[in-house]
């Protein structure tokens, strides 16, 4: 009856999962044309620049990871592939924390990224994780518009056969009946929220052969934490 019940349980989820991986694709078709069209008007005003503008470069670099983003997303939806090569944490944190400054420091929100300095590399489809943090870190942030912490750190596990990353926040919360509900498609108690960053972002940790959860923040707050296979 037990396993019965887990596999019961892994069944709603791949049917949740599927209909955000539905969603997620038919959302990224959509804009990967006019995001092109952006990318490339981008590049001409460079190209037709008298000087060189940073904040122009800075702007073809966002729009050309979100691009890559819209690329592995519609991929992921039409094959169901993840596509793996050794990538640094160190390197992934360095990336998401500069995703999320700007909008850290207008919520003056300070911002920690940790980790073990021997940490081996990860086979992991990078664009695709890196998106699923920067949901979490986002997240993060919707709830702390006044001021907060945010902390970001991975290390080995104690059997040394998983990598562990927690994402924490000193925000209000999740409770504890909503523990569940908010990797669902759609659930969401943010009024600005669409329900869907959460719940993509658990189709990433699964489709990476990885395990996502969340618990209460000692002191207050959230951690929400990931656990991938360093051997998958």
């Amino acid at each position: 009856n037990q396993e019965l019940r887990q596999l019961q349980s892994l069944l709603l989820d791949a049917e949740r999962l599927g209909t955000a991986r539905d969603l997620a694709g038919r959302v990224a078709h959509s804009i990967n044309n006019p995001l092109g069209a952006l990318i490339g008007e981008i590049t001409m005003m460079i190209n037709e620049a008298e000087q060189p503008s940073e904040q122009l470069d800075n702007l073809l670099e966002l729009t050309s990871r979100v691009g890559q983003v819209v690329r592995r997303t519609l991929e992921l939806y039409r094959e169901g592939k993840i596509n793996r090569a050794p990538e640094s944490l160190e390197g992934m944190f360095t990336t998401l924390g500069e995703g999320i400054a700007r909008r850290a420091e207008a919520n003056r929100v300070r911002v920690e990224m940790v980790t073990d300095p021997d940490l081996p590399t990860l086979q992991v489809d990078r664009p695709l994780l890196l998106a699923a943090l920067e949901s979490m870190g986002n997240n993060a942030l919707d709830w702390m518009p006044e001021g907060g912490e945010l902390q970001v750190d991975g290390a080995l596990d104690p059997t040394g056969n998983l990598v562990r990353i927690r994402v924490s926040d000193n925000g209000p919360g999740v409770p504890d009946e909503n523990k569940q509900k908010i990797f669902e498609p759609f659930f969401t108690t943010n009024p600005k929220g669409t329900g869907l960053g959460l719940a993509i972002a658990k189709g990433v940790v699964v489709g990476h052969e990885g395990q996502i959860h969340v618990e209460d923040r000692a002191g207050g707050g959230a951690t929400f934490i990931i656990d991938l296979p360093l051997f998958p």
